[in-house]
């Protein structure tokens, strides 16, 4: 399945410092706190890590990153610029990903995600990944992580 992308002018590159002071605000707007200027410096040298970044203008716009741990993908972030959201950035990024992983020999990827963010299960949902399973309690609020994965 290709990404739908109505946003044209959108690359996909792989992560640089040059990035970073933008990434740290897409993810504070997006709600990931623990994304600090520090984090994503160490995803430089993280061997296990795969960064992509959402370019539009020359600026990032969005970004996505895995580790590959024993054979298998876990999704450990994803963010779009609030501006930038609804034009299929999201799947473009989750699509980059997947190929990513295939190319790798990797079949299995997971993540989690929010019980009430019902907009990125709608996306993770529609480029094949599936329910596996509950966290409950999981996050610090008390919130509940819906377990997905994508064979």
């Amino acid at each position: 399945m290709k990404a739908e992308i109505k946003n044209e002018g959108v690359s996909l590159e792989k992560l640089k410092s040059e990035h970073i002071d933008n990434l740290v605000r897409i993810a504070e707007e997006g709600g990931l706190s623990g994304m600090s200027a520090a984090s994503f410096e160490k995803e430089l040298e993280n061997r296990i890590s795969y960064y992509k970044i959402a370019i539009y203008g020359g600026t990032p716009v969005g970004f996505i990153g895995v580790w590959n741990i024993a054979g298998e993908c876990e999704v450990i972030d994803i963010a779009v610029d609030l501006k930038f959201r609804r034009r299929g950035i999201a799947s473009q990024l989750m699509e980059d990903v997947i190929g990513f992983c295939k190319d790798s020999g990797i079949s299995v990827i997971h993540l989690e995600v929010r019980e009430s963010n019902i907009a990125a299960i709608s996306l993770y949902e529609k480029v094949g990944f599936k329910r596996v399973g509950l966290r409950e309690k999981y996050y610090s609020n008390g919130e509940n992580a819906v377990i997905m994965s994508f064979d």
